[in-house]
């Protein structure tokens, strides 16, 4: 939060504007990959680059996370709208409200990835 800016939160309402745009009409693989874009900008603005690293290190696994909860999903728009919430409490510059947002946000997207694999397993 510390290093947020009107530049970033505009860069990050583009990339969110992009994500709604390919919810309901491109691929799959597309809405992955502009899904991982966000989350790439909001931890390269962090300026951790220990975190960077870490979540290029785990890219691979997170589109696989990524497709299941897309195939979860009743409304394909409610993936990338939920990233609303998350820019909104940035901007809010309540860092207790940016905890319960990614709190809410991660918790959301490990339901749907549990919910996912039981289906999967007979």
């Amino acid at each position: 939060m510390e290093n947020f800016d009107a530049d970033k939160e505009e860069r990050l309402r583009n990339q969110v504007e992009v994500m709604c745009e390919v919810a309901s009409g491109d691929s799959e693989s597309r809405k992955i990959e502009e899904d991982l874009v966000f989350h790439r900008l909001v931890i390269t603005f962090s300026g951790n680059r220990r975190l960077l690293k870490a979540f290029d290190d785990i890219t691979h696994e997170l589109r696989l996370c990524i497709a299941l909860i897309g195939k979860t999903h009743a409304d394909p728009d409610s993936i990338s709208t939920s990233h609303w919430l998350l820019l909104d409490a940035l901007a809010s510059g309540d860092p207790e409200r940016c905890r319960e947002a990614v709190d809410y946000h991660i918790g959301v997207a490990r339901d749907y990835v549990v919910q996912g694999i039981g289906e999967t397993v007979p």
